[in-house]
């Protein structure tokens, strides 16, 4: 406690003991005299003028403004893996393989069709050319042509079916090779090598950092004031002091049935890296300001338990000498201020140390509030 506040009370304490025995020789004091006799010191400082922001503070997540969850196509087991969780990667580069043995017997099985068919195809082309060399002498038939060029067609759409068949296996058997579809950062690996690659599990996530988003999940009341392009500050939880200035670049289309919240998107540029993906983030929101108002620090006012209903409150005004007990109603309240909306003017003296020590008239000692 201040030396100075502690010495008031002892002086206060010392009045009262002391008022008893003075009415036990005679006349009983006055109570009101001995009030009177008591100079308090106190400290003042005048009522400031200052900017008002009406503002919505929320909180919710950062996420990569790019994430995507990564799945093995072809189940099986993880041959190897090649990254871990923080590692930076560029599209295509590999993140892992999963065994490939069936998909690389299905390739050799259809390479040798494809062999196969183009085998059968050769012999039934030069069965054609010879057979249209002996229709032009006259010496078959032109039925036994046709029959000739069916069987080459034929021959020849089996070697393209081999062929396509090559293709979709190889396909398969790249399919184990696992690459990143983006420029990003391995997060959320779930999985180690010799782990079942099962279809329907993501294997790990990509976020691109470069570029975050705060994804807010906005009380309704709040909700229904806020647009799209709204500026907005972001802080993480952790980090008051680290700020990002954005503006809101999704609302969404409703509100919630269950949560009575509504989803608030922000994005922002994060090349400097200070901003975490997955870390809980602070939004503020200024709906609008207002300028010359008055301001006075919250410990000059007495609350009540009525005070959040009638917005009523008491505070001490002062000329130097005696302390007057004022109404005055007050209205929004910011770190260390609070608005009065009605009862006082900029520059009048308040007490805003000590003041609950007064009583209406109190004559007071006035130290200048340190600022």
């Amino acid at each position: 406690m201040n030396p100075r506040v502690t010495k008031i009370l002892w002086t206060a304490a010392a009045l009262l003991l002391l008022a008893p025995l003075a009415g036990c020789k005679g006349k009983a004091a006055d109570p009101k005299t001995a009030t009177a006799a008591v100079v308090l010191t106190v400290q003042a400082a005048p009522a400031a003028e200052g900017t008002v922001l009406d503002t919505v503070e929320v909180l919710g997540e950062f996420q990569g403004r790019e994430e995507i969850r990564v799945f093995a196509t072809v189940p099986d087991r993880i041959r190897e893996l090649l990254v871990k969780e923080g590692d930076r990667v560029k599209a295509g580069d590999v993140l892992l393989t999963v065994w490939n043995d069936l998909q690389g017997g299905a390739v050799a099985q259809a390479q040798a069709g494809q062999a196969a068919a183009s085998v059968g195809a050769k012999a039934a082309h030069d069965n054609l050319v010879r057979m249209r060399m002996l229709a032009a002498d006259g010496v078959i038939p032109p039925a036994q042509l046709e029959a000739a060029e069916a069987q080459a067609n034929a021959a020849a759409a089996q070697v393209r079916a081999a062929s396509t068949g090559v293709g979709m296996a190889g396909l398969q058997k790249d399919r184990t090779v696992v690459r990143a579809p983006i420029d990003g950062v391995v997060t959320s690996l779930a999985v180690k090598a010799g782990d079942m690659a099962g279809a329907g599990m993501p294997l790990l996530t990509l976020v691109q950092p470069d570029r975050l988003k705060a994804v807010l999940k906005v009380p309704e009341r709040s909700f229904l004031k806020l647009t799209q392009g709204m500026p907005v500050t972001l802080s993480p939880v952790a980090r008051p002091d680290l700020t990002r200035a954005a503006q809101v670049t999704l609302k969404g289309p409703i509100v919630d049935r269950m949560t009575k919240t509504g989803q608030i998107e922000a994005e922002f540029d994060n090349a400097d890296g200070k901003f975490v993906p997955g870390s809980t983030a602070r939004a503020v929101f200024e709906l609008g300001r207002r300028d010359r108002v008055v301001l006075v620090p919250p410990e000059a006012l007495q609350l009540t338990a009525n005070t959040e209903l009638t917005r009523e409150a008491t505070l001490f005004v002062t000329d130097g000498k005696v302390a007057r007990e004022r109404k005055v109603k007050i209205g929004a309240r910011q770190p260390g201020q609070i608005e009065i909306t009605e009862g006082l003017k900029a520059g009048e003296r308040i007490v805003v140390v000590g003041a609950y020590l007064l009583r209406d008239g109190a004559q007071v000692r006035i130290e200048e509030a340190r600022r």
